[in-house]
């Protein structure tokens, strides 16, 4: 059984779709394998120094044991997580990484634009608090979106 540290999803929790996108990984990830960050939060603190960079602004970071993977490796490796037939995700990554990373990238770019931003990095609900770590007590429990 992997330990709650060991399988986390790093995301930027102003982003409306990395927010829309955990809630979904929640409702999918039946076994609980996954826990949860906000590269905002304290606790992304911890991440290797080449992770908090400007070198991956924004980007997914998906750790899983003592390995990272960011931006579309990120994505493809945490719906493999999930199992099921979300592991046909893997079939992913025979596209070469420059063009999947320039894919990912152009959504990045244009994110905020499309799904919205938060003023703070919204709190989980009760039963879901469990997935999240270090959730900081002075962020808003229901934060307005900007866009």
């Amino acid at each position: 059984m992997d330990k709650p540290t060991e399988v986390i999803v790093f995301y930027d929790g102003l982003c409306g779709l990395c927010n829309k996108s955990v809630r979904w990984l929640i409702r999918h990830d039946r076994k609980r394998r996954l826990r949860y960050a906000s590269i905002q939060s304290d606790f992304a603190r911890k991440l290797p120094e080449e992770f908090r960079s400007s070198k991956v602004p924004g980007s997914i970071i998906f750790k899983n044991g003592p390995r990272y993977s960011t931006r579309s490796d990120a994505v493809i490796r945490v719906m493999m997580k999930l199992g099921g037939i979300y592991c046909l995700s893997a079939m992913f990554l025979v596209i070469p990484r420059a063009i999947r990373d320039a894919v990912y990238d152009w959504i990045g770019r244009n994110r905020y634009k499309w799904f919205g931003k938060y003023e703070a990095c919204p709190l989980p609900g009760p039963e879901e608090q469990d997935l999240f770590l270090n959730q900081r007590e002075d962020r808003m429990s229901f934060p307005e979106r900007k866009g």
